[in-house]
């Protein structure tokens, strides 16, 4: 039987000071700022180290889901997710 370790946060080989980091974030005057310092540049990092294992991302959460998929493919599923929320009324 392998033993699989538990992700303990502490044990995290790379240190987040999440106070800062929202700080910083909340700086950002619109989307767009937002997206290019710090949603592109955090998704780079989960593409390029993730994709080099081989694993596939598709993050579920309660307020927000993450999707990474080709480039060729983020277009059309905007229009899908667009699509739902206005069916939803969300939009």
């Amino acid at each position: 039987m392998s033993e699989k370790k538990k992700y303990n946060r502490k044990e995290s080989l790379v240190t987040l000071d999440e106070k800062k980091i929202f700080q910083d974030m909340n700086k950002c005057q619109t989307a767009e700022d937002l997206n290019k310092n710090f949603i592109k540049p955090f998704t780079k990092a989960l593409i390029d180290v993730c994709g080099s294992r081989g694993y596939v991302i598709n993050i579920y959460g309660d307020n927000c889901n993450l999707v990474i998929s080709p480039e060729n493919h983020s277009e059309n599923i905007y229009k899908i997710i667009n699509s739902y929320l206005d069916e939803l009324n969300i939009n």
